[in-house]
């Protein structure tokens, strides 16, 4: 017989290996301005994924959660492809908005409101937290830096201890999830912004490989029926 310690040793590490590493979709660069025009990139990991509902949260310079920013129940957010950037960004930014998801990548501004409602998000650079939330307010994954927001978010997270400079991104350079959590995978204070593209070689691979489909597979229809 097993011992009972033994199992549940194994049990509880599947379990935080199912926790730690099963995100749908995750932070892949934030881009902190010196004024008001920030966005944030979010890469979707599971094909099909619904979004509806799911929210942005970010928190103060002092650890407080902030109302949040939410997916509204727009079909565009109902399966979205796995490989898809989305770019979630303010609507001081001067850039135009892409609606169409069928090149992998989507722009929308925060007070388009038949894609979002509630609160934008402000990047602090002193300390800051920005959190991604499913329909139920569940935690999926984060982004936190300074000591002010040292425990505003539960794992999986990534934090830095350090202040985030102005107009500079965070942004992941790895290639699998399980990569998120070590901060030796990600870009700090880089002036290289790659938005709605990957941020590295590595994550361009890997985003292509997300977005490749087998021979064969799709859909199509025929007219007349």
């Amino acid at each position: 017989m097993i011992p009972f310690r033994i199992t549940t040793f194994f049990a509880c590490l599947i379990l935080f290996l199912t926790i730690g590493y099963s995100q749908s979709i995750i932070i892949n660069e934030i881009y902190n301005s010196s004024s008001n025009d920030e966005w944030i990139e979010l890469l979707v990991v599971q094909d099909g994924l619904d979004i509806r509902g799911w929210d942005i949260r970010d928190f103060s310079s002092s650890g407080t959660a902030q109302t949040p920013l939410v997916f509204t129940t727009n079909s565009i957010w109902s399966n979205l492809k796995s490989g898809t950037l989305i770019v979630v960004a303010r609507s001081e930014n001067t850039f135009s908005e892409d609606l169409d998801p069928g090149d992998f990548t989507l722009t929308i501004k925060s007070n388009n409101a038949s894609y979002f409602s509630g609160n934008v998000f402000l990047i602090a650079g002193t300390s800051e937290a920005v959190q991604l939330r499913n329909a139920s307010q569940t935690h999926i994954f984060g982004v936190s830096w300074g000591s002010g927001n040292l425990n505003s978010i539960p794992q999986p997270k990534t934090h830095f201890s350090g202040s985030s400079t102005s107009s500079t991104v965070t942004a992941f350079k790895g290639d699998a999830v399980s990569q998120l959590t070590d901060t030796a995978n990600w870009a700090r204070n880089s002036s290289s912004i790659t938005r709605g593209t990957g941020n590295t070689t590595a994550n361009t691979a890997w985003i292509n490989s997300l977005r490749a489909r087998p021979e064969g597979s799709g859909s199509v229809s025929l007219t007349p029926l």
